[in-house]
């Protein structure tokens, strides 16, 4: 139930539903005889200006501070060994033939690097659905069926925590040990995974290892500019921010 409160708040507060919202009302208000045409300019202004704001790069550079820069993305050998690798899925769809890739989908090379590269025995694709895009974009790689165990029903970061965690409680060898996670998901991710993994499954000794990056760090003109890629990337970034200050303020 939570979960799916969460969902529909997001859809409604997300900056492109608040935009549409107060287009609406403008329109609305604008065949209202009472209501002045200033009143009515300064609110149309005030939509173009939140819509370029959003569809700017400006944004990212405000909501990215603190979440990458603790996580930098690190050389392979550089890496320390694990038990198991967990990789967070996102980034692949089930495509008709094969797996189609997206923007995250180097989350799951980055994981068969690691494997190949004998830095732990076992991946975790985790994720709803990751059975048909991650783990089979695993075997394509070169990762054999042996070497992955599917964690098929985490709709959120929340449940990937409270799933792996789960999935790993009965494999322990000895009691007192804890269990090394290689946890990979993307950079501007990964402040709010290790938050989940800290409240979830606190029994696990987690190892960041970040993948992509979102941003850049200087301010160029063409930042200023609208562009549907920047709208995409800045409503993640604040789902990641909002969703990990609630976290740590409510839970």
């Amino acid at each position: 139930m939570l979960y799916l409160i969460n969902k529909i708040a997001w859809v409604i507060f997300n900056p492109l539903s608040i935009g549409l919202i107060f287009l609406m009302i403008t329109v609305i208000l604008a065949f209202r005889k009472s209501i002045s045409h200033r009143i009515i300019f300064w609110l149309s202004l005030s939509v173009l200006v939140w819509i370029w704001f959003w569809s700017s790069s400006l944004p990212m550079l405000f909501l990215v501070i603190g979440m990458q820069e603790n996580y930098p993305q690190e050389r392979i050998e550089d890496i320390p060994n694990g038990d198991v690798i967990v990789v967070m899925g996102g980034g692949i769809s089930n495509g008709k033939f094969y797996p189609e890739l997206h923007e995250s989908a180097d989350r799951t090379v980055y994981a068969a690097r690691l494997w190949k590269a004998n830095k732990a025995p076992v991946i975790i694709p985790s994720g709803l659905g990751v059975a048909q895009t991650d783990a089979k974009f695993l075997r394509e790689l070169g990762v054999p069926d042996d070497a992955i165990i599917v964690e098929n029903k985490a709709r959120n970061t929340e449940e990937n925590a409270k799933f792996v965690s789960e999935l790993l409680s009965g494999r322990l060898t000895e009691q007192s040990k804890r269990y090394k996670v290689l946890l990979v998901t993307s950079m501007w991710h990964m402040k709010r995974s290790l938050l989940m993994f800290k409240i979830y499954a606190p029994e696990l000794e987690v190892i960041p290892v970040s993948t992509d990056s979102v941003v850049k760090g200087k301010v160029e003109i063409k930042d200023f500019l609208p562009d549907s890629g920047s709208f995409f990337n800045n409503t993640v970034l604040l789902h990641e921010f909002v969703g990990y200050w609630w976290y740590r303020i409510f839970r």
